[in-house]
């Protein structure tokens, strides 16, 4: 441990994750270049500090509507932007999210216009399972009726998997409107998204 004669405070010793203090002493701080972490050490394990995050949304230009659903069936929600990726071994290709082990905190919401009944998932989509089952909604047909289709869970996976989020609704009018009606304000639509932070 080092005093900084400039800021009269402690430095944190500077390692990676895989070469953390052997020995470490309860409360003692480390910061991670690997994963852009800071850890404590809790007296049994490394906790987590500041809490590395990824948001992915899908942004289109303005006038641009977010699609159109598909009745009774799962689709994958699309995320075409990443607003911003600090967790290491996180990446995203044709809104395929890859997540590296740990566990996770996920916060999403799916927007849709007119389908009546409608809810999201959280798909892990190298083992076909669902990993967060979102909260039922509904956006009512006859009314042209809207809604915002959360979803909030937590995720721990051992290895390396790719996830989706996606979408199912109940009734799903010809209009490329359906998975977000767009507003023309002029300063682009903002649809699907998607937030991550890796915890452990």
């Amino acid at each position: 441990m080092t005093i900084s004669a400039t800021t009269q405070g402690i430095k944190p010793g500077v390692t990676t994750s895989t070469n953390r203090p052997t020995v470490p002493f309860d409360g003692q701080v480390i910061s991670e270049t690997d994963t852009d972490s800071l850890k404590v050490y809790d007296g049994s394990a490394w906790v987590g500090v500041g809490y590395p995050i990824a948001v992915f949304n899908e942004t289109q230009a303005s006038g641009t509507a977010g699609g159109t659903a598909t009745s009774g069936s799962f689709v994958k929600r699309t995320l075409n932007t990443t607003v911003v990726n600090n967790i290491t071994g996180c990446s995203i290709a044709s809104s395929v999210i890859t997540l590296p082990a740990g566990s996770y905190v996920i916060n999403a919401t799916s927007p849709s216009w007119i389908v009546d009944n409608c809810q999201s998932r959280f798909r892990n989509t190298s083992d076909s399972t669902t990993a967060i089952v979102g909260m039922s909604t509904e956006g009512n047909s006859v009314y042209y009726g809207g809604s915002t289709c959360p979803l909030m869970g937590y995720v721990t996976i051992a290895a390396t998997k790719t996830f989706e989020l996606q979408m199912r609704v109940q009734t799903a009018p010809a209009s490329s409107s359906t998975l977000g009606k767009p507003n023309t304000f002029g300063d682009g639509e903002v649809y699907a998204s998607i937030q991550i932070q890796k915890v452990a």
